[in-house]
């Protein structure tokens, strides 16, 4: 994903939040299916990959759901481009959950997998900024990946 990519999945997702204006929070459950629903017609179109989404109802700050939101979008992209080549079928789930005072989200893929050189070093083609986003999103949300 470039960043011109990225810059604009965070103009949608500052654009969602528009709605909850005026409220200190949003919830969890119509934020995450939203967003999710938008980057299954844009990524997945006819391709033969199912996305299931279980997020439970809680009200969470919004600056708080921007993190999530940019997290989960950057595991859908990931998941989407690299896990299911050439038409291959498949499943996504993205769950977003509540353990106490702790929320744990989850984005499982049944794709290809990472290469062990993929996993070690970045791809030619990839620059790492995804996954570094990712962990600078967690750490910003107090979490750990």
């Amino acid at each position: 994903m470039t960043a011109a990519e990225r810059v604009s999945v965070m103009a949608k997702v500052q654009r969602r939040l528009v709605r909850f204006e005026g409220a200190v929070l949003a919830d969890s459950r119509s934020f995450i299916e939203e967003l999710c629903r938008d980057l299954e017609v844009a990524l997945i179109g006819l391709r033969p990959i199912r996305l299931d989404i279980d997020a439970e109802s809680h009200p969470i700050p919004l600056n708080q759901a921007v993190s999530v939101g940019l997290i989960i979008n950057e595991l859908l992209v990931n998941a989407l481009k690299y896990a299911f080549p050439d038409d291959r079928d498949g499943h996504v789930s993205v769950t977003f959950t509540r353990r106490d005072d702790e929320y744990c989200l989850d984005v499982c893929d049944n794709g290809v997998g990472l290469s062990v050189t993929h996993e070690t070093t970045s791809s030619p083609a990839s620059t790492g900024l995804g996954q570094r986003l990712i962990r600078s999103f967690v750490a910003q949300l107090g979490g750990r990946h």
